[in-house]
């Protein structure tokens, strides 16, 4: 089966901070709102929109998220919070071994939970990503997320492909959790996926969630 391609543009340079969520370089990016409910037919899924972007030394990310009833975590450290929330996600592989591959979740606070991975789902809980920048806004519909890293760090992990006249390649995977409040204090997890992994259960640390991204070598 033909992976699912996102075509990554290139760019002028791409800000940092908070610069970053309403940057208008963005309206130059591909708009990628091909996502599904793979655990839940019952309805269709919320908006969803990511945009990538790249200006040759690092790769941009925003995400753009409907939730009129964001759900955000309690805990010491990022990483527990991002965990119990909404949240969007990205994930590279070097391959379909998944072994090794890299995850990052973040919420609409900015939290993240950032974790080097082996399949199937043995984690680095203690891995830190060099260089790694995040920001998040809440908004009256919903929240938005955007991040960038260098394409060097792509390359140290054995996930960056070059291509032609200077372009690239990765395996990338997009995802969402929606989390929503239900009787008591109940909270309803329904996960979002770019790829069907067409698993039985939930699972997103499956190769088969993976797409592929390709970055242009001109904008």
């Amino acid at each position: 089966m033909v992976p699912k391609t996102y075509e990554v543009r290139r760019c002028g340079v791409l800000p940092s901070g908070e610069a970053l969520l309403s940057c208008p370089l963005w309206n130059e990016a591909e708009l990628l709102t091909d996502f599904c409910f793979p655990w839940n037919s019952e309805v269709l899924p919320p908006r969803t929109e990511f945009k990538g972007l790249w200006d040759g030394d690092r790769f941009g990310f925003h995400f753009d998220v409907t939730d009129h009833d964001i759900i955000i975590g309690e805990g010491a450290s990022p990483g527990s919070r991002a965990l119990e929330s909404d949240r969007v996600e990205l994930f590279w592989a070097c391959d379909g071994h998944l072994d090794p591959y890299w995850g990052f979740e973040m919420n609409p606070n900015g939290d993240v939970l950032a974790y080097e991975g082996r399949y199937h789902r043995q984690m680095n809980w203690d891995w830190q990503c060099p260089d790694w920048h995040v920001v998040a806004e809440l908004r009256p519909d919903g929240y938005r997320v955007a991040g960038s890293l260098p394409i060097e760090v792509l390359r140290e992990w054995g996930v960056w492909r070059e291509t032609s006249h200077g372009g690239g390649e990765t395996m990338t995977g997009v995802y969402r959790g929606e989390f929503s409040r239900g009787p008591g204090q109940t909270v309803r997890r329904d996960w979002i996926s770019w790829v069907h992994p067409h698993t039985e259960v939930p699972d997103f640390h499956v190769p088969a969630s993976f797409g592929r991204f390709v970055f242009h070598p001109t904008g």
